[in-house]
């Protein structure tokens, strides 16, 4: 359990629990395990419904009640949900018997996910008011407001959680986010942040 040191709980949670997955599976002749790492699963994608703790809700909050966005090339590996029922259920359901012990697959969707500078630009002209600033100011604006929707998820808040993947390594992406999914979600976080939820 090495890997953990230096992770915030939540995604250290996520680590042991794929490492107990793998000693099963390797220790078990009648269990076959299959991991699904869909990255950061969003807003539904025609109709804008949302889990309102999750991280990229709650850094969309941010940034439409703050006024900044962060400005850097990290990659917000978002995907709605509805993208992730449509690849895994049929992974699941289409499937016959289950070869391997262990299958592991990587939905992230990262290619077609925006970085936060790229993410700030779409806010910007969709009219919303988003000044780009580092992770590390953004990071200290949201730590000097305990109301921020942010700060409970402050860990997250660095750099190296959202180092960018080699994109020639990536296929082409199935679908792409683009401005009117960002006006959908933003959208459905306005009409919950004026309901006072």
């Amino acid at each position: 359990m090495d890997r953990v040191y230096g992770l915030d709980g939540y995604t250290a949670s996520k680590v042991v629990a794929e490492q107990i997955l793998r000693r099963l599976a390797a220790q078990t002749d009648n269990i076959r395990v299959r991991i699904f790492r869909p990255g950061a699963v969003c807003a539904h994608s025609r109709t804008g419904s949302f889990n309102r703790t999750d991280f990229v809700t709650r850094y969309l909050m941010e940034v439409i009640r703050g006024g900044y966005h962060i400005s850097s090339s990290g990659i917000l590996e978002m995907i709605p949900v509805d993208e992730v029922v449509r690849l895994i259920i049929p992974a699941v359901i289409g499937e016959k018997e289950q070869a391997a012990r262990l299958v592991v697959e990587d939905i992230e969707n990262r290619w077609g996910s925006p970085t936060f500078a790229q993410l700030g630009q779409v806010m910007k002209r969709l009219g919303m008011k988003a000044k780009g600033i580092p992770m590390k100011q953004f990071k200290e604006h949201v730590k000097a407001d305990p109301t921020s929707p942010l700060f409970p998820l402050l860990s997250y808040l660095k750099e190296s959680a959202f180092i960018g993947v080699d994109r020639r390594k990536q296929q082409e992406p199935q679908s792409k986010l683009d401005d009117n999914y960002i006006l959908l979600y933003t959208r459905a976080i306005r009409a919950h942040l004026s309901e006072g939820l």
